[in-house]
């Protein structure tokens, strides 16, 4: 039995066909592959001799090159508007058994537009072509047989194939496990270095009406001043820790006993501004605040 019919023309692509037959047939098994010019026999019938390999096919490779599209016959008529021409009847063929179809482009071929074939072979320009290229031709083959390999059935009975398949996936199977490997590793150097790197605080945080909270660092220790450039003030001073992305610091009064603050604000990740909550600590009332590197009164 054929599983894969090669349809071609032979002013067009015959080079390339026999090539591709060289290349599937040891990987396919023998007698997988069918083509006019070597499976059919001098007397056959050529119409009912392609009827029946179809017929026992389950894949349709469409071999296109330059002139597929544009091949006239004796009287300068193109081809594939005869509706017995051979390939057009292949075609039909194939899609009426609703074989697996796969335009091959050789030779820098394009795939040709649906109003560009006839009613009956239109669809074959929504399926998705292989291009094979003389300089890529093992990679190409290699792209194809992964292809068909999809679409055969008793594969686990050829020894071609599965010789050919097996070091494949297992070649597949360790890059991907090494790739796996060195991915989890980056990224867990790269989660450690932003967990311990120590962000830089430092510098006027503003709140929305223009008094700011100047931060001094010092590794993961800082100061903290909050003032107000009106009155060129310093309401309270502390000090704070730095916690990840977070800092936490205590705010005494300067001149009252009253308003002690402590801090909690969390660092974004564009490191422009910082959120979180100052708590007063003689009323625990919570207060939310966001503050910006940018003063407001300069935007």
């Amino acid at each position: 039995m054929f599983n894969v019919f090669i349809s071609y023309r032979r002013d067009d692509s015959a080079g390339y066909t026999g090539h591709l037959a060289d290349s599937l047939e040891p990987l396919l098994g023998s007698g997988k592959i069918f083509r006019d010019v070597e499976d059919i026999h001098p007397g056959d019938d050529f119409v009912k001799a392609i009827e029946q390999n179809l017929q026992h096919s389950s894949v349709l490779l469409i071999v296109i090159g330059k002139n597929w599209l544009t091949a006239k016959d004796d009287q300068g008529l193109l081809r594939l508007n005869n509706p017995k021409d051979f390939v057009r009847l292949e075609i039909e063929t194939a899609l009426r058994y609703k074989h697996q179809i796969i335009p091959v482009l050789v030779d820098d071929a394009t795939m040709p537009k649906p109003e560009d074939l006839p009613e009956s072979i239109a669809p074959i320009a929504y399926r998705q072509a292989i291009e094979i290229a003389d300089n890529r031709w093992n990679e190409d083959i290699n792209r194809l047989l992964r292809i068909l390999i999809t679409s055969q059935k008793g594969m686990d009975t050829n020894p071609g194939l599965r010789a050919w398949l097996i070091p494949k996936f297992r070649k597949f199977r360790s890059l991907a496990l090494s790739f796996i490997v060195l991915l989890v590793a980056g990224l867990m150097f790269l989660l450690s270095q932003w967990y311990f790197l120590i962000p830089d605080f430092s510098g006027n945080w503003y709140f929305k009406g223009g008094d700011y909270l100047l931060i001094k660092q010092d590794g993961k220790h800082l100061e903290v001043e909050h003032i107000d450039p009106a009155m060129q003030k310093t309401y309270e001073k502390g000090v704070g820790i730095i916690k990840g992305r977070h800092l936490e610091f205590d705010l005494e009064p300067i001149y009252t006993d009253k308003f002690r603050y402590r801090g909690d604000l969390k660092l974004a990740l564009d490191k422009n501004s910082l959120n979180g909550k100052l708590v007063e600590v003689l009323s625990n009332e919570i207060i939310p605040v966001e503050l910006n590197r940018i003063d407001p009164v300069e935007k």
